[in-house]
């Protein structure tokens, strides 16, 4: 009876022993909800089981800059309480990447890349934005916000605070990646091709096929190697130029309406980083075999409401032409500039949606909402671009030198109530009525 009893306090004194030396499992915040639900701020960590993950996940990104290799580090992932184990992380971004200062960049996660069939609430892929050069963080948000309500294929998003390996990286925009379960929540199907205008997409015809491969990104059915249906939209754009009678075949067979609402958002925030702006990229082309449509589909707002643009004044961006159109890209050339129908089109388009993305006193409501729920995260957050300060300030006025370009980043409230002015007092020069 002794022996037993003296077990038992040696049991009893191993278990404490082991409680105290055993590291305190962390706690992660729980939520049910979906993952996109943006009326809460959600919680995301990322724990890699080596200290060097920065310098992996910097080499991997050389690789894809250079080799156009998507090499993804493997980590486990907590999305709202949930793990899931061989995660594929890799940084993502342009300039986002490369002039970011220091570690906030932006991530892609694919939680299928390592364990085949594994998804959150069905999705396998998602961006982590870092909202470059928006103090506001709220830019993209917004945009998106808008481009949903206005009926168009645009991701869906929502706040999260990151944490890699315990520590605090900051709030990011959690964005739905334009993918097969984007595609089928949007057209119905992901069975056609989906190709991405980068590096250059143009859409001017070029003699060598290759070029095509070139110059654009084929996203799906890589296996088949058929780019025919590019070839021939392409074709057709630049034969519509220089022959009106081609016009109908286009119109039959692009979503052009959908196309000149995504056209007219960019123009109304000045989102000069876009294909009928100054830069031929940023979007995709969806070739949806139920339907036999073809579907353009912008991504990449945080330059939204003129955070940035290489060569205009804040009164320039502020009168930015309604119907401006880089004349070396063929589809907008033919739209906005060689064709005096589809320029009336856009533009009726275009006055429609000023009602909905230039009101102050809905973006005003909006950004109140965004703050209650984002502020308190954001002040803590000390990788972040921009102070506190600027956070708070730049909501409602600009920042930096207006009379520089590109040293300035307009208020969101401010811009919105000058843009609204100059759009209407342009939109009577053309008559087009509101």
């Amino acid at each position: 009876m002794r022996f037993y009893f003296i077990n038992i306090v040696k049991s009893f004194f191993v278990c404490l022993l082991f409680t105290a030396c055993s590291p305190e499992k962390p706690k992660y915040s729980v939520f049910q909800g979906d993952l996109f639900d943006d009326t809460h701020l959600h919680e995301i960590h990322i724990n890699f089981a080596s200290d060097n993950f920065w310098d992996t996940l910097v080499l991997n990104k050389k690789l894809k800059d250079s080799l156009e290799v998507n090499t993804y580090h493997k980590g486990n992932v907590v999305i709202d309480g949930t793990e899931l184990k061989d995660v594929g992380l890799r940084f993502k971004g342009e300039s986002s990447y490369d002039f970011t200062k220091g570690q906030k960049k932006s991530f892609k996660l694919n939680l299928n890349c390592f364990t085949k069939k594994q998804n959150y609430q069905g999705i396998a892929r998602f961006n982590l934005n870092n909202n470059y050069k928006d103090p506001t963080l709220m830019r993209e948000k917004l945009t998106l916000e808008y481009m949903l309500e206005a009926g168009l294929p645009a991701p869906k998003s929502a706040y999260t605070k990151v944490f890699i390996n315990g520590e605090y990286w900051g709030v990011y925009l959690l964005v739905e990646d334009i993918g097969k379960a984007f595609l089928k929540r949007n057209f119905g199907n992901a069975k056609g091709n989906l190709y991405i205008g980068e590096p250059n997409g143009t859409l001017e015809l070029k003699e060598n096929k290759l070029d095509y491969q070139r110059n654009y990104r084929k996203k799906n059915n890589k296996k088949a190697n058929e780019w025919s249906d590019l070839e021939n939209f392409i074709s057709l754009i630049n034969k519509a130029i220089d022959d009106s009678t081609h016009l109908a075949d286009l119109d039959s067979t692009f979503a052009l309406d959908n196309c000149f609402k995504t056209w007219a958002i960019n123009n109304l925030l000045v989102n000069v980083d876009a294909y009928n702006m100054l830069y031929p990229h940023n979007y995709y082309l969806y070739f949806d075999s139920s339907s036999a449509k073809v579907n353009w589909i912008n991504y990449d707002y945080n330059y939204s409401y003129a955070a940035w643009n290489p060569k205009y004044t804040f009164n320039e961006v502020v009168n930015f032409p309604i119907t401006y159109a880089n004349s070396s890209y063929p589809l907008a050339n033919l739209c906005l500039n060689k064709n005096s129908s589809l320029q009336k089109r856009y533009l009726k388009l275009l006055s429609d949606l000023s009602d909905i993305f230039l009101k102050e006193e809905k973006l005003t409501a909006q950004i109140k909402r965004y703050q209650s729920l984002i502020k308190e995260a954001v002040y803590l957050d000390d990788k972040k671009e921009y102070s506190n300060e600027e956070f708070d300030q730049n909501c409602s006025t600009t920042s930096g030198d207006k009379n520089d370009p590109g040293a300035y980043i307009p208020g969101l409230v401010e811009f919105v109530k000058l843009r609204k002015t100059a759009v209407q007092q342009q939109l009577t020069r053309y008559k087009v009525l509101n």
